[in-house]
This record gives C-alpha cells, sequence and structure tokens, in this order.
C-alpha cells in the first residue's frame, strides 16, 4: 500500500492470498483497491501484470507515479509503473536482482526512489535465498547501483520508511540468519537492526534503545506525528501460529525511537501500513496473525461510520511510502475501527 499523489488515494496492491509455503500454482492474485476518505474501491483485477510475491511499492514523486518492483513466484525484478489507472512496463538492461526482504522508498533529498534490498531469490523463489545487501536508486525511469562499502547487514524482512523529521530513510528489524526449506522452520533468529540512509550514505544506529528485535514490521513515514512510525512484526521469521507477533506501536523522530502507548490492534506482522494525507492518519491493513487478516485501523484519526467494504483476506508483504511531505501534528488519541470480513 502507498499513497498514490497523481490519483489523489492510497493504492493498495493485493499480492497473493490462501498463501502456503511454497512456489505457485494456487496463491497468486491481483487484485487494486483505492482508499479515500475512509472508503475501500477496487479498481482492477490488476491482470496486465505477472504473477509475484514480495513486490515492492513506492510513490516516485519526481516521476509522478507509483513505482513496482517485482518479486519471486515466478517472474522477478520487472519494473512497472502506475498512473491515471493504468500499469506501464519500463524495460530497461539494467535492473537490481531478483529478490525481496528489502525495502523500496522515495528520498527527496536525492529525488529518488532508493531500494535496499537484502536478499536474492534462486528459480521460482525456491531455496536456496542468496544473502545481499545491495542499494539501487531509480530516477527517471533507470535503475543505477550504488551499492557502498557501508550497507546494512544481509537481513531478511526489512522494514523501511522515510522519516520526515531528519529527512532520512529509516530501515528497522529484520530476521536472519535463516534459509526457509519450503515449509515454516520452528525458529529464525530476529534483530533490531536501525540503520539510516542520508543523502545517499547509510549510518549505523542499532545501539540506540529501541523496539524488541522482530522481521516483517509494519513500518511508514507519519507526518502527522512528524516521524516514522513501527507496528508488529515477528518474533521469529516463517512462524505463522498465536503468540507469533507484537502488536506495539513505536515512533523513530530525530535519531530515537520512543514507544507510544496506546491502544493497538491485535498482532501481526507484515500489514500494508501507509500515511493518507488526505485524512492527515495512518492506514494499516491487514497482515498475519492468528491467521491472514483483513481488518483496516487507522492512527490518530477518524473514519465514517458504517464501516466500508474491505479487500479479501490476504498477506500483504512489504509496505513502503514513497511521498514525503512536510508539517507536525500533535500526537492524540487512536482511533480504530474494525472492518468487516467479505
Amino acid at each position: 500500500m502507498v499513497f498514490d499523489a497523481t490519483d489523489g488515494y492510497l493504492l493498495y496492491f493485493d499480492m497473493y492470498a490462501n498463501y502456503a509455503w511454497g512456489p505457485p500454482p494456487g496463491c497468486a492474485l491481483h487484485e487494486l483497491w483505492s482508499f479515500v476518505h475512509g472508503s475501500w474501491r477496487e479498481l482492477t483485477d490488476g491482470s496486465e501484470l505477472p504473477p509475484y510475491g514480495d513486490v515492492l511499492l513506492a510513490y516516485d514523486a519526481a516521476g509522478g507515479y507509483v513505482v513496482l518492483l517485482g518479486g519471486c513466484f515466478p517472474t522477478s525484478n520487472q519494473t512497472w509503473i502506475y498512473a491515471g489507472g493504468v500499469w506501464t512496463y519500463i524495460s530497461s538492461g539494467v535492473a537490481p536482482p531478483s529478490g525481496g526482504g528489502g525495502g523500496l522508498v522515495y528520498d527527496p533529498s536525492i529525488g529518488a526512489v532508493v531500494l535496499f534490498e537484502s536478499y536474492v531469490c534462486s528459480a521460482n523463489c525456491s531455496p536456496p535465498y542468496h544473502p545481499v545487501s545491495v542499494t539501487w536508486e531509480f530516477r527517471q525511469g533507470t535503475w543505477q547501483n550504488v551499492t557502498s562499502t557501508v550497507e546494512p547487514p544481509p537481513n531478511a524482512e526489512y522494514g523501511m520508511a522515510y522519516d520526515p523529521s531528519s529527512g532520512s530513510l529509516v530501515l528497522a528489524g529484520g530476521t536472519g540468519p535463516c534459509v526457509p526449506s519450503g515449509t515454516a522452520p520452528s525458529t529464525c533468529s530476529t534483530s533490531l537492526n536501525t540503520w539510516t540512509f542520508t543523502g545517499g550514505t547509510w549510518e549505523n544506529v542499532s545501539g540506540r534503545a529501541g523496539p524488541p528485535a522482530r522481521g516483517e514490521p509494519g513500518f511508514s513515514e507519519d507526518v502527522a506525528i512528524d516521524g516514522a512510525v513501527l507496528f508488529g512484526g515477528s518474533r521469529e521469521s516463517l512462524c505463522p501460529v498465536a503468540d507469533c507477533s507484537f502488536n506495539d506501536t513505536w515512533r523513530f523522530s530525530d535519531g530515537a525511537w520512543q514507544e507510544l502507548a496506546v491502544s493497538g490492534p491485535p498482532e501481526r506482522s507484515d500489514p500494508a501500513i501507509a500515511y493518507d494525507p488526505i485524512g492527515d492518519y495512518l492506514v494499516m491493513q491487514g497482515g498475519f496473525g492468528a491467521g491472514l487478516l483483513n481488518d483496516t485501523w487507522i492512527l490518530n484519526g477518524t473514519l465514517p461510520t458504517p464501516p466500508p467494504a474491505a479487500p479479501g483476506i490476504t498477506e500483504q508483504g512489504a509496505v513502503l511510502l514513497g511521498i514525503a511531505t512536510g508539517g507536525l501534528a500533535v500526537f492524540g488519541a487512536v482511533v480504530v475501527l474494525r472492518i468487516r470480513r467479505r
């Protein structure tokens, strides 16, 4: 999910449902939904796109479109842009490796979409996965490898977001070392790697106090509280069982973590989360808790009643926000709304 400033709504890309460990067939799904003024509306089925898993989305403010980088299952590392309700394939001789577990976020300080990739997939996303630490920029329809000598470690399932308070990208969490074997392992280590990316340079700020270690957190810019908000995440990697995830809420602002003492949604990992500048609130959709979820929650705002119809039950991949705006609001109460399942 990402805010599409060109079309004026949050764009929710439903990658797959009924997910089972292992490659397709049977799990590919393309649905596009918009969320505006508290209402969900289904757009198209996205049938023009190949089946993907672990896609990454960002809004490219310089280009005026949403960028999608394809992940595994089975066609990979293709780049598409979305504007005016239309997907367009971008053919390029140079592209990032096929992978996942990283992040894709627009960086207004350099006017480019930044990709951090933490592992590379093999054919059909089957094991083994190859750990990497690479950084790419997407600018004016072209990818460029900007990997430096200082990069975050190659752990999977990071969260990455823009921090408007400092003008930096922030990368947090991660799981590893862990190599899935086609079925969910019982345990994989988690970490709270915290890195910032400022003006094209990575800096390790992991030594500062912050959330407990986790993978697959929801992490997004939140202009309303002048920082980036992290919610939930998994205590272990690939563990679809009860009591496996967090439901705490943290703010990262001006280089420091602060836990927000608010009542949050049920525990989950891998939710879709993005800031909606129209409503001036953070929106979170779905994820993986005690099963697949399709509830909708907002932070620091209100929604109309009755509740709108929500997208179907889904496991959403890494969610990144690509539009950066300024502003500061006093943090207030959380208003939450559980959306009915269809």
